[in-house]
């Protein structure tokens, strides 16, 4: 949990990870893909301090 909110990209794939970033409010469930059924996420945080 703590590597997904301090992670900048993450690859997420499976039932329980990409639930639990939906649960973090990190992503939309309308970004969820599926590959052979299988939950896979993509996460990208764009971050910038001026």
């Amino acid at each position: 949990i703590a590597l997904l909110r301090s992670c900048s990209i993450a690859n997420l794939v499976g039932k329980r990870i990409v639930a639990k970033a939906l649960e973090m409010r990190l992503a939309s469930p309308h970004s969820i893909r599926y590959i052979a059924g299988v939950p896979f996420l993509m996460l990208f945080k764009f971050m910038h301090t001026y």
